[in-house]
């Protein structure tokens, strides 16, 4: 183990990570501003790395363990992180554009101003996760468990959240015009006014609660 950890960190440093720390040990490392755009990651441990401004262009990270990681501003675009596990982690400010987060666990995650366009959130966990500002159009959050999330000022506008569970979720100031709430579960969650809803959608019919 501590000589694929070696081996992986050398070429990490040499710029020539390929294959190399699949499956490897990483927890608690700083790789923050490092490039690993292109690399495989897949399965390996990262929890509580720091991967601030880190560049993550189209990695593999399906099923890594990135729980209570420190991603904030690192460029996540089109990654693979299918299944992986971000519980708790610090994604503040990150481009998962065209990302697929498909299965993956995002628990308590932090995705304050985090830019998820287009974007494959698909069976995702995001329980009590934080989505202030965050940009979710054109998102697919289908079967999505979005239960007790913070989507205050975040623009949802023209996303599928078909069966989606936003039970008592924050949805005030959210931009939801166009999208697709067919089957989606809102008893309890909370909008104001400002709160924007697809065309025809009735919130009183779904148990939605009005809020100054």
């Amino acid at each position: 183990a501590q000589l694929a950890r070696k081996t992986c960190l050398a070429k990490i440093k040499s710029k020539t990570l390929k294959d190399e720390c699949k499956g490897v040990d990483l927890s608690g490392l700083d790789l923050s501003r490092a490039n690993l755009s292109r690399a495989n990651l897949s399965r390996a441990n990262l929890s509580r790395a720091n991967l601030s401004f880190t560049n993550l262009y189209k990695v593999n990270l399906c099923g890594t363990n990135l729980s209570y990681t420190n991603l904030s501003r690192a460029n996540l675009l089109g990654a693979n992180l299918t299944g992986a596990n971000l519980l708790g982690a610090d994604l503040l400010g990150a481009d998962l554009t065209d990302a697929n987060l498909t299965d993956a666990n995002l628990t308590d995650a932090n995705l304050t101003d985090a830019s998820l366009l287009d974007t494959n959130l698909t069976d995702a966990n995001l329980t009590d996760a934080d989505l202030r500002l965050a940009d979710l159009r054109l998102a697919d959050l289908r079967r999505a468990n979005l239960s007790y999330t913070n989507l205050s000022r975040a623009n949802l506008s023209y996303t599928n959240l078909s069966r989606a569970n936003l039970i008592d979720a924050n949805l005030v100031h959210v931009d939801l015009f166009g999208a697709n709430l067919t089957g989606a579960k809102l008893r309890g969650s909370k909008y104001n006014t400002e709160t924007i809803w697809p065309k025809d959608f009735d919130s009183k019919t779904v148990g939605a609660v009005l809020v100054e």
